[in-house]
This record gives C-alpha cells, structure tokens and sequence, in this order.
C-alpha cells in the first residue's frame, strides 16, 4: 500500500489556486508543509487574506491566513 500524503493547496480569497504545497518532512502519518508565501513563479504575494485548503482521506478542511509584512 502506498503512502497517502494530504492535498495542500494556498489560494486567493476569490478562489484562484497561488501554489500547491509538498510535504517537506514526513514522519509516520504525520506530514508537515510550509508556504513561503510565494506563487508558483516563486513571486511574493500581496499583503491580504488566502485560503489553505487541506484535503486527506477522511478530511476536507479550508482556513484562513493574513500575510502582513
């Protein structure tokens, strides 16, 4: 049986994907992701609210995140 890893993904708060997440460490089922609060063309994004979606097996889950620099 293969490892599942969860899906991470960062988007804007009007729903456009910024970056999908790896996994930078994984240690038994636990998976752990940092976002460098870049975009896929590794620009730093804007100041403002985004959205972290996390999909797994058993779970679908969206929080919110203020980057303020």
């Amino acid at each position: 049986k293969e490892p599942f890893f969860p899906y991470v993904k960062v988007f804007t708060i009007d729903g456009i994907l910024i970056k999908s997440l790896s996994p930078e460490n994984t240690s038994g089922n636990i998976s752990y992701y940092t976002w460098d609060g870049k975009n896929t063309a590794e620009e730093i994004v804007a100041n403002g609210i985004y959205l972290i979606y996390c999909e797994s097996k058993n779970i679908k889950e969206i929080k919110k995140v203020c980057i303020w620099r």
